[in-house]
């Protein structure tokens, strides 16, 4: 049995590029997929105007169903976030707090 190749394999870009290239099968070269602002863009936005994001917020506002991950970007992108554990109704949940700006680190 042969291996099936995706029909649009997309390689996700790094934190706060606006393209992404997408190659089809049987072609070498990539193709620009334009963005909008990027999630991780989206989501230092937020968290600059309010200081922190909860998952849910993330959803609502930045379109991000991984909040995990892109906060795992902007740390590696020099941010400093703090991660604190929120219960409400019984539901245990991280929200992220801004701290630091990258030029801010000692």
């Amino acid at each position: 049995m042969t291996e099936r190749t995706p029909l649009l394999a997309i390689k996700k870009p790094p934190c706060g590029n606006r393209t992404a290239t997408a190659t089809k099968r049987g072609r070498k070269d990539g193709i620009m997929i334009p963005q909008k602002i990027s999630q991780c863009k989206r989501i230092l936005a937020y968290m600059q105007g309010h200081g922190s994001i909860s998952p849910l917020e993330a959803l609502e506002y930045c379109g991000s169903f991984r909040l995990s991950a892109r906060i795992k970007n902007l740390r590696d992108a020099g941010y400093m976030i703090q991660t604190t554990n929120e219960t409400k109704n019984g539901k245990t949940y991280a929200r992220y707090v801004l701290k630091g700006e990258p030029n801010e680190r000692a």
